[in-house]
Formats: structure tokens, C-alpha cells, sequence
């Protein structure tokens, strides 16, 4: 026998843990990018701050729409949170 230790194989359930931990990661990144941008919004809608509001706004849907296409957020959680946040803006 030789001094080398084997190698065990990962079962599928391990492998699953770890993509998971991965996209959970992720997943919580992307989230509060979101989270951020909209956050700016309302603080550029309470202190009136116009001229900044649309490029915002823009940059908002922008991430939540990406979100949407990459799977992270359903298309009708997308739809009514830029829904939302367009009728603030407004």
C-alpha cells in the first residue's frame, strides 16, 4: 500500500450544497444591488432632487430587469416592484 491518502469521491448531495452556497452568494449580492439602487431613488424623491431622479430611476429598472432575465427574481416580482417604484417616482 502506498502512503498516499485516497481520494473520496464527492456524492452528488455534496456537490449540490456547494452550487448551492455559490448561488445563495450570488443570488444575496445581486439582491442588494438592487436594494441599493432603489434605496437611492427614495432618497433623490424625499429630498426633491430632480435632475438626478431619472438617470436613477433608469439605473433602478435597469438592475431589476436584469435580475428578471438572469433568473433571480420572478418576472411578476420584477413587473411589480419597477411597477412601484415608477408610480413613486411619478
Amino acid at each position: 500500500m502506498s502512503d498516499k491518502k485516497e481520494k473520496k469521491a464527492k456524492s452528488s448531495a455534496e456537490k449540490r450544497t456547494v452550487q448551492t452556497a455559490k448561488r445563495r452568494l450570488r443570488n444575496r449580492a445581486a439582491m442588494s444591488q438592487v436594494k441599493t439602487t432603489v434605496k437611492n431613488v427614495m432618497t433623490a424623491i424625499q429630498n426633491n432632487e430632480k435632475d438626478n431622479l431619472d438617470s436613477l430611476t433608469k439605473e433602478a429598472v435597469r438592475a431589476i430587469d436584469k435580475l428578471k432575465s438572469k433568473g433571480i427574481l420572478h418576472k411578476s416580482t420584477a413587473s411589480r416592484k419597477v411597477s412601484r417604484l415608477i408610480q413613486r417616482v411619478n
